[in-house]
C-alpha cells in the first residue's frame, strides 16, 4: 500500500519527511527521532515559552488542559483563543510578555502541533522545530543519525491537509541534514528543495490573508535561525537539548 504520509526519503529511509499523525505514528513505530513541525503556530509558541523560561507541558485536548489547575493555560480551539485559557496560541503575545512566564508551569494545547507531540510517544526522542530554530535542530538530529537512529521531520498540516509552511520547514530540515552528511549529494539541486527558491514568498502567496488576526504571528514565524534552542520533549515537559 502506498504510504501517503511519506513525502521524501534518502535511500534507506533513515532520513525522511513525513506528514500528519500517520507520519508521527510511523516514526514512533521505528523508534527513531520524531521532529514535529507546526509552524503556524504551536511550534513557535512553545519555542517562545521555553526561551522565556517556562516549563511547558503539551496536551492533546482542552479537557486534558483543564486538569492542570496550577498551570498557565495557553492554546486555541479552531485557530482562536479558547475562552477558559489564559493566553492564545500566539508566539508574539508570549514574546511580548515573557517576564510573566519565567519559571512558571504552562500547559499548551493546539489543534495540530500538540497532537503530534503526544502521538510521538515511543520515539527515541521527540523534538519540535520551526524556521526560528531550524539549524540547531538539524545539528542535534545529525548527532542522533550518526549514532544510528532514523530521523523523521514531520509536517503536521491541519486536520489531515498539508500546509505549505510545515512541508517547507520539514523539507528544509531534510535537505540541510543531507548537505551536512554529503555536500555533493545530487538531490540537493532538486526543484523539490525549498532552499533553491523563494520559500518565504511562496508561503506568503499561498497562506497570508491580510485580514487574518494571526498575521503578526505568521510574520514572526517566517524568520530563520533566531535562536539555538533545541526543543526536546522528555515525555512530560520540554527541556533544552544539547
Amino acid at each position: 500500500m502506498l504510504d501517503t504520509s511519506l513525502l521524501a526519503k534518502n535511500r534507506d529511509e533513515t532520513i525522511a519527511v513525513r506528514q500528519f499523525v500517520e507520519g508521527v505514528l510511523k516514526s514512533a513505530e521505528m523508534g527513531g527521532i520524531s521532529v514535529i513541525i507546526d509552524v503556524f503556530r504551536a511550534s513557535n509558541t512553545i519555542l517562545a515559552l521555553v526561551d522565556a523560561g517556562a516549563r511547558v507541558t503539551p496536551v492533546e485536548t482542552i479537557g486534558e488542559a483543564m486538569l492542570f489547575p496550577d498551570h498557565i493555560k495557553v492554546g486555541e480551539k479552531d485557530g482562536k483563543k479558547y475562552q477558559l485559557f489564559d493566553f492564545d496560541n500566539s508566539p508574539v503575545a508570549i514574546d511580548k510578555q515573557k517576564e510573566l512566564f519565567a519559571g512558571k508551569k504552562v500547559v499548551v494545547r493546539s489543534t495540530n502541533g500538540t497532537k503530534g507531540i503526544v502521538n510521538a510517544l515511543g520515539s527515541e526522542a521527540i523534538l519540535i522545530t520551526t524556521f526560528r530554530n531550524l539549524s540547531s535542530t538539524v545539528d542535534y538530529c545529525l548527532q542522533k543519525y550518526d549514532a544510528g537512529y532514523p530521523i523523521s521531520f514531520i509536517a503536521m498540516g491541519s486536520r489531515g491537509r498539508p500546509r505549505i509552511e510545515d512541508v517547507y520547514c520539514a523539507k528544509m530540515c531534510y535537505y540541510e541534514i543531507l548537505e551536512k552528511i554529503d555536500p555533493e549529494d545530487k538531490s540537493l539541486k532538486s526543484m523539490d528543495n525549498p532552499w533553491n527558491g523563494n520559500w518565504i514568498q511562496d508561503i506568503k502567496d499561498k497562506r497570508f490573508n491580510t485580514d487574518d488576526h494571526r498575521k503578526i504571528d505568521w510574520e514572526y514565524a517566517l524568520v530563520l535561525n533566531t535562536t539555538n534552542t533545541v526543543l526536546l520533549f522528555n515525555q512530560v515537559t520540554f527541556e533544552i537539548g544539547k
